[in-house]
């Protein structure tokens, strides 16, 4: 991570990367910083439901809902068309 990334995360997780999102950026470069974050959250290889998505999601920030849907639009992770299972996108 850039020192300037960093700076900016630091603004967004005032208690930490584990800690609270208190905003999701409009931003195109920063919110791709933060789904970065998100991202690092899910396991290569493993499949998760929407009710585990959810959940993993809300521990760190209210508006989980939109922050899902950001995270399969930015192709950090993929789902069934149904949304019955999600999973991290694996990267070359």
């Amino acid at each position: 991570m850039t020192t300037k990334e960093m700076e900016f995360l630091n603004r967004v997780f005032p208690e930490g990367l584990d800690g609270e999102l208190i905003r999701l950026p409009k931003k195109h470069k920063q919110k791709i910083w933060v789904l970065k974050v998100f991202s690092r959250k899910f396991i290569e290889g493993k499949r998760y439901s929407e009710k585990e998505v959810n959940e993993l999601l809300k521990k760190q920030y209210v508006d989980y809902v939109t922050l899902r849907r950001d995270l399969y639009e930015f192709k950090f992770i993929d789902r069934l068309d149904d949304g019955s299972a999600y999973w991290l996108v694996e990267t070359a």
